[in-house]
This record gives C-alpha cells, sequence and structure tokens, in this order.
C-alpha cells in the first residue's frame, strides 16, 4: 500500500434541530419520528420494560445515530502530496448540499486516479452516512462512495477498523481512541470531542471549532494508518 494513493477523511454531522420542539420546522420529519418513537416504546412494553420515553427524550439521546433526522456539516480530508506533505482539506459550513456537492466533485474528479478512500470505520458511518445524505439532497454519489451491490472483495477502502480487525469481526468494533494509544499515536489534543459536536454547533455555533476537530481526526487517523502498513 502506498500512502500517496490514499485520501483520509473523516465527516461530522448534527440533528436537524437541535431539540424536538424545534423539529417543528420540519412536519414530515417529525411525524416520522413520533412514529418511531411509538415503535421504540411499544417494543419495550411488549418486553416488559415500563421505562419509556418521551419523543423529546429519545431526540436527546438517539436522534445523531439516525442520518435520516441528520446534516453534514463538515468533511474534512488529507493527502500526501509528491513533497510527502500531508495536506488537509475540508468543506465545512451550514448548507449541507453545498458542502456535499463540493466533496462530491473532488472525489468524481479522482476517480480514475487509482485513490483509496482511508479512515476509521467509514465503511459502517462515513461512507454509508455521505451517500444517504447525498441522495436526500438530489446528489448522485461517486462511485467511490457508493458501493451498494459491489462484492465485499470488489470494494477498495483502507478501513482501520477490518485492518487492525485482522480478520476477526469482532475485533473490528475496537474504539479508535484504543487502537491509536495502543500504537503510540498520539492524540491531536483538540478541546473537543465527538459527544460536543451538537453542542458546539447549535449552541456555540463555532463551526470553525468543529472543522478544527475534524481535520485533527483526520491527521490523527492517517498516523495510524502509517504505522499500520509499516507493520503490515
Amino acid at each position: 500500500m502506498n500512502l500517496k494513493q490514499l485520501l483520509v477523511f473523516d465527516a461530522e454531522w448534527v440533528p436537524i434541530a437541535n431539540t424536538y420542539s424545534e423539529l417543528d420546522k420540519f412536519p414530515e420529519h417529525k411525524q416520522a419520528w413520533d412514529n418511531r418513537c411509538k415503535k421504540w416504546n411499544a417494543d419495550k412494553t411488549n418486553k416488559g420494560d415500563d421505562k419509556l420515553f418521551t419523543p423529546s427524550e429519545y431526540w436527546d439521546k438517539s436522534a445523531f445515530a439516525y442520518p435520516e433526522f441528520c446534516k453534514i456539516i463538515c468533511v474534512s480530508m488529507g493527502y500526501t502530496n509528491k513533497t510527502n506533505e500531508f495536506v488537509t482539506i475540508s468543506y465545512y459550513g451550514h448548507d449541507e448540499k453545498e458542502i456535499l456537492e463540493k466533496f462530491n466533485n473532488l472525489l468524481i474528479s479522482v476517480e480514475t486516479k487509482g485513490f483509496i478512500l482511508a479512515g476509521a470505520a467509514i465503511k459502517r458511518y462515513d461512507m454509508p452516512w455521505l451517500a444517504k445524505r447525498m441522495m436526500v439532497n438530489g446528489i448522485a454519489p461517486s462511485k467511490l462512495l457508493n458501493v451498494y451491490g459491489k462484492k465485499p472483495w470488489d470494494v477498495n477502502v483502507y478501513d482501520i477498523m477490518e485492518v487492525w480487525g485482522q480478520g476477526c469481526s469482532q475485533e473490528s468494533y475496537t474504539p479508535f481512541e484504543c487502537i491509536a494509544v495502543s500504537l503510540g499515536v498520539e492524540s491531536p489534543k483538540n478541546d473537543i470531542s465527538g459527544a460536543d459536536v451538537k453542542r458546539v454547533y447549535w449552541e456555540d455555533g463555532d463551526i470553525e471549532r468543529i472543522k478544527t476537530y475534524c481535520e485533527g481526526d483526520v491527521k490523527q487517523t492517517m498516523a495510524v494508518i502509517t504505522k499500520l502498513i509499516e507493520y503490515s
């Protein structure tokens, strides 16, 4: 594996509304969420669990886990240039469609240049999330991103979790932080974590801080990949 083949990336997203009450701006989404919450509570009742939640409580604890109810606010990527310098680029802001169009156009421009997408858990999270949000915004995802219908061995992606798993599916769920620490890769020492992104975006309105955090993750990811390639 040549490091110059890799396009390392990471994405950040937030729920489309900070609180359930603010979901009134999206009435159809709110109806769909209410229906989903009724199903969750019915399932809990059927299992004898009497700890039910309101749609507002479900929104606070679970909305971030559903791409249908979220929006992309930042995509950061990095690559190794001809002088072996690792360069980062970010598309970020409040206009999700603009962010996705820029990232998708970049992917399309390198489809035939031998680049391979790389990252941590991107097959499970970032790739399908970005592809889904692109389709929501009327964008046809690049062939590098849209892997639907491809056989697993035809999907040319460098996913740290799979490499670290060494063929064991259980190991492919090891937290990225544990992998980085084990390999002696330092944290980028950002002042926020993924758990803070929603608050920093909706309450603090500090998109620059989120962009810095996302780029830090990309740099740390590349450092981990460099070590894995060295040892493999």
